[in-house]
Order: C-alpha cells, then structure tokens, then sequence
C-alpha cells in the first residue's frame, strides 16, 4: 500500500505543490498523460492511483486520488479513506469551518476537496493554495 502523508496547501507525500511535472513523474512512476476535459488547460498526468493537474507552466497544482486504489491518505493521525462520508465532512469542518457543502461533496479553500456525489467519497482532492481561485 502506498502512503502519502499530507499537508495542506503544501505537499502530499513528497511531492510539493508547484514543483515541476517531470519532478512529480519521477516520483510516481509510470502515467500516461490525458485531457481531462475540453474545458482544461493543460494535460493531466493519470498515475492509476492518483491524476496529478498542472498549471500552464507544466507546476504542480492539485493531486486526486481514488478510494480502492491501495493508497492510504494520512492528514494529521487521520486516514481520510477510512472515514466514512459523513465522517470525512466533519473532520474537514474541524480544519476548515467556511467549507462549502453542495450536493456532489465538500469544497475547501484550505487545500482538500471531497467528490461525493452520492454521500459516498468517489475522489479527495488535494490542492495548492489558490487553486480554487
């Protein structure tokens, strides 16, 4: 299982934000680079367990990783994968008490986004500051 140790707006593992693509290829292994969608500026790189987005100057930005995918998430003493959905969204309140809920998930501007669609945790998105404008 591979373990990633985060800080908020800072790093995930030892990938900081803002660092350069190859710098975070290097460390992840084996990607193959897609557009997530129409809309995106850039490629995203897809690692299987994680997609990792990029700025327009090919910097770091955000990082989403999957549940299910071998991968432990450890913010603080807390694996945020292991939280059920209503769980997950109390913990983010208690690091982040503006936090937007909407119907797809939970969005904060302190660097950690839940896609929940359904109340069940399809993706948590880790991002630099200001990435969400």
């Amino acid at each position: 299982m591979k373990t990633f140790r985060v800080e908020l707006l800072e790093r995930v593992g030892e990938i900081r934000f803002g660092v350069a693509r190859e710098d975070v290829r290097k460390i992840l292994g084996s990607y193959s680079e897609f557009k997530k969608s129409k809309f995106s500026k850039n490629t995203t790189d897809d690692f299987k367990f994680c997609h990792a987005f990029y700025d327009i100057q090919d910097k770091l930005e955000a990082v989403e990783f999957f549940p299910g995918m071998d991968v432990k998430l450890i913010l603080n003493s807390t694996s945020l994968f292991e939280l059920e959905y209503d769980r997950l969204v109390k913990y983010v309140k208690s690091i982040d008490d503006d936090v937007e809920i909407n119907p797809d998930g939970i969005q904060s501007k302190k660097g950690i986004s839940v896609y929940a669609p359904y109340d069940e945790t399809e993706t948590i998105l880790l991002t630099a500051e200001n990435y969400w404008g």
